[in-house]
């Protein structure tokens, strides 16, 4: 759903900020577990100079990893069991001795160290807060569920989806798949379309009373065509390219041709 897509998207921007945050400490943490492993509880410092540079890379150690819980089956009735299950298994962390590279040993104690710092519960809490307060939801091709005035264009379900939408955009309560409620009374929604065979206007009333803001866009101009097939760095171009590669076949599009696309996109739009 468009709430458990947002909830999603917060959890996921909120790790990684507190991954960016604390790169350094999880990195200098790792580092002295790894020296516990390689020396015990000896002096360290002989070997720092070494693993720091690199010299130890090919060496094993045994380094305690947390176990991997076994998949789930999920409930036929929905995935209430399989968070609860979920629960129950975090409450029962157990871990176990493997003997790896310590180059291997690196990453998996600063991914180990990482998850200490990502408290599931608090960032469970930041993220509804993020997606209540700040969720931004953007309803692309909102004209394909819109009818015309006129009648001209038949739609089964266009009003319905209509409708289905209206309580999310009025402020209602969602309840995700974990059973934490979403409010989204704050939720900034923009819908957008081309409306080229139907008009803002053709839309349910109530759901024209919740959008009371319009901006009409301009047009794309030959430069912005351009930009697009150049500017991003996984731009189309590049695609192809890289496409053509796998077949062994290098691809040389030249600039002249690329102004030349951009044109044709430009007199097509």
């Amino acid at each position: 759903s468009i709430c458990e897509d947002l909830y999603k998207a917060a959890v996921l921007l909120l790790k990684n900020k507190i991954r960016e945050q604390n790169k350094e400490k999880v990195r200098k943490k790792a580092r002295e577990v790894v020296l516990k492993a390689l020396c015990g509880e000896g002096n360290s410092s002989d070997f720092e100079e070494f693993l720091d540079s690199g010299a130890l890379a090919d060496q094993e150690v045994v380094l305690e990893v947390p176990k991997k819980a076994p998949p789930t089956p999920k409930d036929p009735q929905g995935q209430q069991m399989e968070e609860f299950v979920r629960h129950l298994q975090g409450m029962q962390k157990q871990t176990t001795q493997q003997r790896m590279l310590v180059s291997e040993a690196l990453k998996i104690a600063e991914e180990t160290e990482m998850e200490k710092l990502l408290d599931d519960e608090k960032v469970a809490q930041e993220a509804l807060r993020c997606c209540e307060q700040y969720g931004i939801v953007v309803l692309d091709e909102v004209d394909k569920i819109c009818q015309p005035s006129d009648g001209s264009r038949k739609g089964v379900s266009g009003e319905g989806v209509q409708q289905d939408l209206l309580p999310l955009v009025e402020g209602t309560t969602v309840n995700l798949k974990s059973g934490m409620p979403v409010k989204t009374d704050h939720i900034l929604f923009i819908a957008s379309g081309a409306f080229q065979l139907v008009k803002p206007s053709d839309m349910i009333a109530e759901l024209q009373g919740r959008m009371p803001l319009r901006v009409n866009l301009k047009a794309l101009t030959k430069e912005d065509f351009y930009r697009i097939l150049t500017e991003p760095q996984a731009n189309l171009i590049y695609q192809n390219k890289e496409l053509m590669r796998t077949e062994d076949v290098t691809l040389d599009v030249q600039d002249e041709a690329v102004q030349e696309i951009a044109e044709v996109a430009f007199q097509a739009n």
